[in-house]
C-alpha cells in the first residue's frame, strides 16, 4: 500500500465520520479538502482535523 493511499485513506475516514460532504486529494505534500458544506461552521470544523 502506498503512502499517498494510507493517507488518504486516514483523512477521510477522520472527516466522513461528521463530515459527509468532504472528499480529499492528495498530491505530493499537498492534501486538499474538497466539498459543499452546508455551512461557514462545517467548513471551518473539517479543516481542523488532522
Amino acid at each position: 500500500m502506498s503512502f499517498k493511499t494510507i493517507w488518504t485513506a486516514k483523512a477521510l475516514g477522520d472527516l466522513k465520520a461528521e463530515h459527509s460532504w468532504a472528499d480529499v486529494s492528495l498530491d505530493g505534500r499537498d492534501l486538499t479538502l474538497k466539498g459543499i458544506a452546508p455551512s461557514p461552521e462545517a467548513a471551518a470544523e473539517a479543516l481542523k482535523i488532522g
